[in-house]
């Protein structure tokens, strides 16, 4: 239940255009999420950053949208947009090194 309201404080940081890019959040358990196939490779401290949510969000809505583009969206937003930004790296919303190869980024 803690996700959920996480989740739901990075959709009110997004809604009134405060930045997400940098900033730390309360830490939420991982413990159970690593329980599941698709979060036993995520790597420590993701519940603090942008990263973790957005795995999560990628998860629920491939269970319930199988054929979404949302996370190629996500994808191209961060390699593309975000990267290209200068003094700016997507490190600091957390991503791990080779985080698009990661499998819940290309199912």
């Amino acid at each position: 239940m803690r996700w959920f309201e996480h989740l739901t404080i990075i959709r009110n940081t997004s809604a009134h255009h405060a930045r997400l890019w940098n900033r730390s959040f309360t830490p939420v358990s991982t413990t159970a999420l690593r329980t599941m196939r698709e979060f036993q490779t995520l790597p420590a401290m993701q519940s603090e950053q942008v990263y973790g949510a957005l795995c999560v969000m990628n998860v629920l809505l491939r269970k319930l949208s199988p054929n979404t583009s949302w996370p190629a969206k996500v994808r191209e937003l961060v390699e593309g947009s975000f990267a290209k930004l200068e003094l700016r790296d997507p490190a600091e919303l957390g991503c791990p090194e080779g985080w698009q190869q990661h499998p819940i980024w290309n199912a």
